[in-house]
């Protein structure tokens, strides 16, 4: 009796050994499983595609089940392969890789035809090779499949083969590639989901940086929450410098940016609600311009608003209301003093007999006037064909030291005041230009220098030949008033005259560097000028050579 409980409890002692072993072994299995998920959502997070993440998921499956091949593939809704991701295949080219791709494609279409059934559980295959009828190879011994389905309604099967050693899945496979399958599904409609949502803000940001218009977002304290580039641009300012800052604030600390001071109060008071409708606001610097600015709701929800400000950049309507406005009043005044004086002596003498000496000098005050009136006209003709470029070139080799040796003698005479040099040597190319508009060009830059240099002085006329870029460059000096750097880039537009008091008196409609840029670029010429104020101005016209013109051709043809 004694030895029977000895052994009944020595019975009872394994049973327990047993059962601890093997609760023991089941919690260390559990636990590889609970790690084998960590880390396969570990590496979902950090992974950098979607086929990465995929790819992820299926090696984890395989490690985890045992499994020597394993996939994820999704279908449209129209039957189509849209998603196919599986474990290696074999070296590249291989006859290993296209057995096993043979092997995979019979996968799929056994996978294919359980979904196109509705068929909702998982597909196990053991211990029976597979194939289709009209394929020699031999497919996987042992496959699990599990289906899922996508938010979009397309959908997949997350597949394993080959399981080692045994070559058969258990329901506790099923178990595990069901979990994995559903993390594959949340996986591609989150994909799918982020991926429309990148691509709408993808096409957001694009349209926002192809605006021609700046547009700024205020939060409810007043803070920019967004800019896009052109309002960047426009104000001449970064996001770093006003992104989640009060544009308000930012505007009254930065009156130096605007050509009015005033400009940036009322910019903040329109922004602040102290002002209703839009403001207009000019900048500074070298890239000015005009700005309408103006604020329009924006409603996110029920409990928040922003605010849009719109910056529309109107300077060339204001170029233009400028330039009409000053064609409006240079031509009024340029044409009426002439037409006056002509109107004045024809009237003496119609109602008078002056003697002969009176006469003539009266006649020839009507005489310089009416050709002033007739240059004004031709500027102005000159204008209209340089907008609608009709302008007629006819464009030959020229010998450069012809035209401004004819330039300066029709220019002799013009004053006494001031001495016209020409400095250009004989061994000067031909150039390519029309001669009659050439010689317009070097007129109206020698009479500029005159007139713009009432104090007398030299007036130098040089011509040197540029042979890297195959040209010939020439300036036109004057020892006069210059002109201010800031006037400097505008002096090319049409009915743009310098306001400063040393040439109150000197006459001009703004239209004559106009015509000559429109000239000169014409015969494919570059025009420029360097000056300083109160030391003088040099203009220089550069035009192609006609023998680096001709290789150009040569080359091209």
């Amino acid at each position: 009796r004694l030895l029977s409980a000895i052994a009944e409890n020595i019975g009872v002692l394994l049973n327990i050994a047993r059962l601890g072993h093997q609760v023991n072994v089941s919690l260390e299995r559990e636990y590889a499983r609970l790690e084998a998920v960590r880390s396969a959502a570990e590496q979902l997070a950090i992974a950098g595609t979607p086929d990465q993440a995929l790819r992820h998921l299926v090696e984890a499956a395989k490690q985890l089940v045992g499994a020597r091949h394993g996939g994820v593939a999704v279908w449209s809704v129209a039957g189509n392969v849209k998603t196919l991701v599986t474990s290696e295949l074999g070296e590249p080219g291989s006859p290993e890789q296209r057995e096993t791709e043979a092997k995979i494609s019979d996968v799929l279409g056994l996978m294919r035809f359980a979904l196109v059934q509705e068929r909702k559980s998982a597909v196990r295959v053991n211990d029976s090779p597979f194939t289709d009828t009209d394929d020699a190879t031999d497919g996987f011994a042992s496959v699990l499949g599990v289906p899922f389905r996508c938010t979009d309604g397309s959908i997949g099967s997350f597949f394993l083969a080959d399981k080692q050693p045994s070559n058969r899945f258990n329901p506790e496979d099923e178990r595990l590639l069901s979990l994995f399958s559903a993390m594959a599904s949340v996986l591609l409609d989150n994909l799918r989901l982020y991926s429309a949502e990148e691509r709408g803000r993808e096409t957001l940001n694009a349209i926002h940086s192809s605006m021609a218009e700046g547009l700024l977002v205020l939060d409810a304290d007043g803070q920019v929450a967004f800019s896009n580039t052109a309002a960047e641009k426009l104000l001449g300012t970064g996001d770093s410098e006003i992104i989640g800052k009060s544009l308000r604030a930012w505007l009254l600390r930065s009156p130096e940016r605007f050509e009015q001071p005033s400009h940036s109060t009322d910019l903040a008071a329109l922004i602040q609600g102290e002002s209703a409708g839009s403001v207009e606001i000019a900048t500074t610097g070298s890239d000015r311009r005009d700005l309408a600015v103006s604020l329009f709701p924006i409603h996110v929800s029920a409990d928040e608003s922003l605010t849009g400000v719109l910056l529309r950049d109107v300077t060339e309507e204001r170029d233009h209301e400028r330039r009409r406005d000053t064609f409006v009043s240079i031509t009024s005044h340029e044409l009426r003093t002439p037409m006056t004086t002509v109107m004045g002596f024809t009237e003496l003498l119609m109602k008078g007999d002056p003697s002969p000496d009176r006469r003539a000098a009266w006649l020839e005050h009507i005489y310089e006037d009416a050709e002033r009136v007739i240059g004004i006209v031709d500027d102005l003709l000159d204008v209209s064909k340089i907008q609608s470029g009709k302008f007629d070139f006819a464009v030959t080799p020229l010998d450069i030291r012809i035209a401004l040796d004819e330039a300066a003698e029709k220019m002799s005479t013009a004053s006494v005041d001031h001495l016209l040099t020409v400095d250009a040597p004989a061994s000067l190319p031909r150039v390519l230009a029309d001669r009659n508009k050439l010689t317009q060009v070097l007129l109206n830059l020698i009479s500029n220098a005159i007139k713009y240099s009432p104090g007398g002085g030299t007036v130098a006329i040089d011509a040197h030949e540029d042979r890297a870029n195959e040209r010939v460059i020439i300036s036109v000096s004057d020892q006069g008033i210059g002109i201010a750097e800031k006037d400097q880039p505008r002096l090319f537009s049409s009915f743009q005259r310098i306001e400063r008091t040393a040439i109150a008196g000197i006459r001009g409609t703004g239209l004559g560097l106009y015509i000559v840029k429109g000239i000169v670029e014409k015969m494919d010429g570059t025009i420029w000028l360097e000056s300083i104020e109160g030391q003088g101005s040099t203009f220089f016209v550069a035009l192609p050579t006609a023998k680096g013109r001709a290789q150009g051709t040569q080359t091209a043809a």
